[in-house]
């Protein structure tokens, strides 16, 4: 992905939303962002296709949250403005996830915490806590993460191959 310009005009931001909200566009890359994230959770012997309950946030053209269904993989994707597929996204803020406590084994994002948006990270990041079980994952992949300490929600692993965050709830 391209780096930002210092000073975005309005031309820069229109080519940086383009390729950004198409991250993830065709197959293959939904499947390499399946392995990365398959790999980084095996670290913690998890593996996504075994009898968890998985949330994508940012479902976004739903490429990626399709390639996990066809994997086997139990996900529920949410967006506030899915681009495809949008019978199989879920319509939600991530400030206000419509999912009870402790619903989700595993939270998986891409770019979801970029730096262009102007959502609350600290309340994002709340509800990815409340809605992730006692000792689940949230894995962020190209996140700009930068907020105050969730009480029993932790950075433990900040891995820079595949620019993954990693948070274990407790």
């Amino acid at each position: 992905m391209e780096e930002l310009p210092k000073k975005l005009q309005p031309e820069d931001t229109k080519k940086y939303f383009s390729s950004w909200e198409n991250i993830i566009n065709n197959e293959d890359d939904a499947k390499l962002v399946f392995h990365v994230f398959q790999q980084a959770l095996k670290e913690y012997g998890i593996d996504l296709v075994k009898n968890i309950k998985v949330l994508e946030i940012g479902s976004g053209n739903a490429v990626l949250l399709d390639y996990l269904r066809q994997q086997g993989v139990d996900v529920v994707g949410v967006d506030m403005k899915p681009h495809g597929n949008k019978e199989s996204i879920q319509l939600a803020y991530i400030e206000q996830l419509p999912f009870e406590k402790e619903s989700f084994d595993v939270i998986l994002s891409n770019f979801v915490f970029d730096r262009l948006y102007t959502q609350n990270r600290y309340l994002m990041m709340t509800e990815i806590a409340r809605v992730l079980k006692s000792g689940g994952i949230y894995l962020g992949r190209e996140e700009d993460i930068l907020i105050q300490p969730i009480n029993g929600f932790n950075l433990i692993s900040n891995l820079s191959e595949g620019d993954l965050k990693i948070y274990k709830k407790s």
